[in-house]
């Protein structure tokens, strides 16, 4: 977890990312040989398809390949209000790793609106 946490942080500090939030099996404590490193990334913005953005997120100096759900700050609050099970795993099981804190407020406020 310490390497994925230094890489959350890396991203941050290097300004490719806003906040960094990990999700699924990993987060849970439930993850397996097989698993993989599900990382919600939000980033201030950008021109880029969605799809185009996870290359630049890939690092292959990491124990476990990483899946990146790369979104745009506007991208991340409007898939929090139409996708209740994204939003309910962000809110019940992410886990913070690296940015601005705040934005995981958005998905408190959200799943209230």
């Amino acid at each position: 977890m310490g390497k994925v946490r230094d890489y959350a942080r890396k991203l941050v500090d290097g300004g490719l990312a806003e906040l960094v939030v990990l999700i699924g099996s990993l987060a849970k404590g439930t993850y397996t040989p097989f698993s993989d490193i599900d990382l919600v990334i939000v980033v201030r913005e950008s021109a880029e398809k969605t799809v185009d953005r996870i290359p630049r997120y890939i690092d292959p100096s990491l124990p476990l390949d990483v899946e990146p759900l790369v979104f745009t700050v506007d991208e991340f609050i409007q898939t929090l209000r139409t996708k209740p099970l994204f939003r309910a795993e962000v809110a019940e099981n992410g886990l913070f790793l690296a940015g601005d804190r705040s934005m995981l407020q958005k998905t408190a406020e959200t799943s209230r609106s």
